[in-house]
This record gives C-alpha cells, structure tokens and sequence, in this order.
C-alpha cells in the first residue's frame, strides 16, 4: 500500500504490487493493468452502438478507466460521472497514463464533470438525460450495493435515458450462483425490453446492455468506428484484438435467450428495493466455487445460434469467436476452456500450443502446432516466436514482424531470449535493457511473455555476472503503472546480491521497508545484509526474523549468533 486515506464516506488505498490496485474499505476494487478489459471496454461498447451519443453519465470513477475512455470518443461531448467518496479522485490520479488523463479534462473543463453524491440520488433529482449510461459498482454482497441491481434502480436509469440510450451495467461472472446472474437479468427484463450479454474481462466479467428498443447499427459503421480512435486502440489495449470480429467475439448472449432465462424467474423473486435477495446469495458466494460459468452460458447461447447481436452479419461458423475469446483470455494470463463439440481439431491443436506457450512448456508448443497452418493472429505468433526462441530456432526472429507493431517490448524479450540461447550476452542485454525502457512508457503487452521477461535478465545475470549491474540499471525504475512491480523488487534483489551486499540494502531500503515481505527466505536475507554492513536496522530485522520462526527452533540461537556482529550477541 503506497498511499492511503481516510475519506467521507470510506478507507481507501492503492497498492502496487502488479498494477495499482485501488482498495475500498480493505477490498480490491479494481486494478488498472489487470481489470482493464472491463474498465476500458464497458462503456466503449455502447459508444459504438449508439448511433449518434452525445452525452454519457458514469456511476463511479474508480480508476477513471470507464469515464476517460468514453472521453476520447469524438461525438461525446460532455461524460458526467458520479462518485461518493470524494478520496477516489487520487486513485484516478495515479492511473492518468490508463485513463485519457481523465483529471485534467475534468479540471479544464473539457468535456468531463465529476459530481460528488450518490448515483440513485443523481439519477431522481437531475433534470439532464443521456445518451448512454454505464454502472460499474463494487460487489452486490458489500452494504449498500445490491441497490445498484434493484428495479427501482433500473426505473430511475430508464428514465434519465435519451430516446435510443443505452444502459450498461456490470456483473460478475465469478463467486457466483446462476440463480443470481438469472435474477439479475430478470430484474433488468423487467424493466428494459431488450437486454443482452457481453463479456469484458474473460472469463470473469459481464456487462449487460439493456434499452429500450434492439439497437440496430450500420454493420459498415460500427467496423469503422472500430478501426478509428479511440475504439481500434482500446480494442488493441484491452482485449487484444481488432476489427468488427474481434469486437463481436465478446458477445455472449442475445434478448432471445436472455428472454427466455428471465422467464424462469417469478416476478416475485425479482431484486427490489424492499426485498434484496442477491445481496445476501453473493455474500453466500464469497470465496466459493459455484454453479455459474459466462462460458457456459455462451454454450446455451452457441447451440440455438444466439451468440450474436441480431443486427450483426451471420457467421453460422463459432470458430472466430472462440479463437478471439481464447486468446483474449491468454492475452490476460488465464487459459479457458472452450465448449466442447464446436471447434475444428485444427483450432483446438492451435489453442492447445498457445495454451503450451502461456504455461513455459516451449518444448510442446511448436509440436503442437497443426501442420502447415499460419499462425492468424498476433498472440499466436508471439507465443510460437517465444517458443522457438527458447529452442534456439531461426523462425523466431521470422514471427516477430506479424505482432511488433503492437507488442515492440515481447519483440525485444524474443530476440533477447535467442541471444540468450546463443550465448550472445551483449546483444541478449541490449534487447532487454530495450524491452524495459519501453515497458517504462507503456504496460499493454501480454503479461506472460513480460514476466518470463523479466526472469530472463536473472538467468542472464547468472551466466555472465558482469552483467548484473547493468541488469540492475535498466531495472532501477518501477515499469508503467506499477507492472508486475513484485517480480521486479525481486529481481533487482537477487541481482543486487551478485554485486555486492551494499546494493542490497539499497534496494531493501528503498524499495521494502519498512514492511518487509513476511517470509523466512526473504527475513534471512535482509538480517544477513544488515549484519554484512552493520546497519543500524539490524536489530529490528533480526526481531522479526526470529518472530517469523520458531523460538523453540534449536537453530535459532546459533543462527541469530552468525548473522549479529560481535558484541550484539
């Protein structure tokens, strides 16, 4: 935790450990590297749905993703958003190179408004209307939020709607029985006559679009909004694909079957101000592994052929949509399995290398490849480049130019990953010092091939320790938005132990106290450092290492002894 607060009407912090985290009353509510899929594409959805927005209202800032984006879109030209606790605005502050800089156009005046009340109060008072109106809320089980879900809710949000708004609302696909998501989508059936699904953060979380009337957009226009800005970078940014395809992937369900699951629920088990039931049956949930899965509702959605918006082009064949959302999962480090029974054994074996790819088995990934096919996107490309790097093979360096234009630093981890093989150390450095320098300025390239990346200079460093400090430069500075910020204090850990002991307490100093990471290897080395150079934080790093273990431990005294100067005994 680097900076927290105590606000009106709550705790909050941000942690950056891997990407700022922002924490509401101790719960991770959002993080601006790993959640972005949500926070960028949610309300860009009905951007490129509605055919003419001009004004959007935003429930919550959080780390201004949703509302800095929808900024950026050339027709809208004015994005209300309101937020209860008026402390989040430093959290949206921190997140500026994710956000559009979402702050600074508040303050300017350019566009953006940020009043600070409660959304529902908002909604029955104001007498604005809107184009678009996207809810992105903590979880219904925290107190207060299942009022975000009720059909009083909805009511209010319909009636601050423009003719042909849309709403947008966010669930969750995790921690979660069917019969909630089921009466979720109900309670919004009640009120809106069309809803359908979508899925932002594959596999773990839902938007509903809901409106009163089916939008029915220009096919043609919605793929050039797409290939236009802001849209064809967020697409990039957030879901790691392109195009009308690669948007429509993320379709789960259309209002026929969200219709027919919204009539199993009784009118009276709806989610309503005086009876909240999905309150308590997510608190239920918490921690659990449960009955509901977005996959296997794309399933239901995929076997009546209602995995598509109806205004879009009929593909009957599901295979683009499976390999985008499979590698949009992979882009975001999680594997998913795709419903069985729909795909080509040609797809799976491509699916199955990447799959390979994502987990370091590089010897498999190649083999695994079926035949003669071309890799047909970039994620597919890197992951064979990344594999036949670690094999030492020339088609390596062949596959980076299909995926460099968006991912320059995986391009440079390749070649440094090949140099490495080759026992090139001076161009294995340079390619990673290359890497880093670009991961300092931007965060959006596939987390796995980053993290192996960063190992990478470890391995490097062992084999030829001239290299360390050198090593220990090119990482001396935390990466764009606090990437993988754990695994990078780690590193400069251990390399910093091939210099000398010195440079350990440098980056133990500046980077972990003074709370240190609470395991026996790490205490060991930090008493050990401190004992080398007798500092005056030695003592406290030797309580803490014999709180961690054991007293009755019969080698603790003889190792306290070892590692204490003379006379601390």
């Amino acid at each position: 935790i680097f900076w927290e607060a105590d606000g009106v009407e709550s705790a909050v912090g941000l942690a950056g450990d891997g990407g700022y985290a922002f924490l509401v009353n101790g719960k991770i509510d959002g993080n601006v590297i790993g959640d972005r899929g949500t926070q960028i594409m949610m309300g860009l959805i009905g951007a490129a749905l509605h055919p003419d927005p001009r004004r959007a209202l935003v429930v919550g800032l959080g780390t201004g993703g949703t509302a800095g984006w929808l900024s950026a879109v050339p027709s809208l030209k004015q994005v209300d958003v309101v937020e209860l606790e008026p402390a989040v605005l430093q959290m949206a502050r921190y997140s500026a190179p994710a956000n559009q800089n979402v702050l600074a156009k508040a303050e300017a005046g350019a566009g953006v408004r940020i009043i600070f009340n409660d959304a529902r109060e908002v909604l029955n008072t104001t007498p604005e209307k809107y184009d678009l109106i996207v809810s992105e809320p903590s979880n219904p089980y925290r107190a207060g939020i299942a009022s975000l879900f009720t059909r009083e809710f909805y009511q209010e949000v319909a009636g601050r709607l423009n003719p042909g708004g849309l709403f947008l609302g966010w669930c969750q696909a995790y921690e979660i029985e069917t019969t909630s998501v089921f009466v979720i989508l109900a309670t919004l059936k009640s009120v809106f006559p069309h809803v359908e699904c979508w899925i932002t953060q594959v596999p773990g979380d839902l938007v509903f679009l809901a409106s009163a009337a089916p939008p029915r957009p220009n096919p043609e226009t919605v793929a050039a909004r797409l290939a236009a800005p802001p849209f064809a970078e967020a697409l990039r940014v957030a879901w790691g694909v392109e195009g009308l395809e690669g948007f429509l992937a993320h379709h789960l369900a259309n209002d026929s079957l969200v219709g027919e699951i919204s009539r199993t629920v009784k009118p009276a088990h709806l989610n309503t101000d005086d009876l909240i039931p999905i309150e308590y049956a997510y608190a239920q949930s918490v921690g659990r592994q449960t009955s509901f899965s977005a996959l296997d509702l794309w399933s239901a959605a995929l076997a009546g052929g209602r995995n598509r918006p109806d205004w879009a082009p009929p593909n009957p064949n599901p295979e683009p949509q499976g390999l985008n959302l499979f590698l949009a999962a992979a882009y975001h480090n999680r594997t998913i399995n795709l419903p069985a029974g729909y795909f080509s054994d040609s797809l799976n074996l491509r699916l199955q290398t990447v799959s390979n790819w994502l987990n370091g088995n590089f010897a498999a990934s190649p083999a695994q490849w079926p035949g003669e096919d071309r890799p047909e996107s970039r994620l597919e490309n890197l992951a064979l480049a990344e594999s036949r790097a670690w094999l030492n093979q020339d088609q390596a360096l062949e596959l980076t130019a299909a995926f460099e234009d968006w991912w320059p630093a995986c391009a440079d981890l390749v070649r440094g990953q090949l140099a490495f093989q080759r026992d090139r150390p001076e161009e294995a450095v340079a390619a990673l010092e290359s890497a880093y320098r670009r991961l300092r300025i931007s965060p959006w390239e596939p987390e796995a091939a980053l993290e192996r990346g960063l190992r990478l200079a470890l391995a490097l460093a062992d084999r030829h320790p001239r290299l360390a400090a050198r090593l220990y430069a090119a990482l001396g500075e935390p990466l764009a938005l606090n990437l993988l910020e754990n695994s990078r204090r780690a590193l400069l850990l251990d390399l910093a132990g091939m210099i000398s002991q010195i440079k350990v307490v440098e980056v133990l100093e500046r980077w972990y106290e003074p709370h240190p990471v609470w395991n026996e290897i790490f205490l060991r080395k930090r008493a050990a450092a401190y004992a080398a150079v007798n500092h005056p934080r030695l003592k406290r790093a030797l309580a803490d290492l014999e709180m961690f273990l054991d007293s009755t431990d019969p080698s603790l005294p003889a190792l306290l002894n070892a590692a204490a100067p003379a006379g601390q005994n």
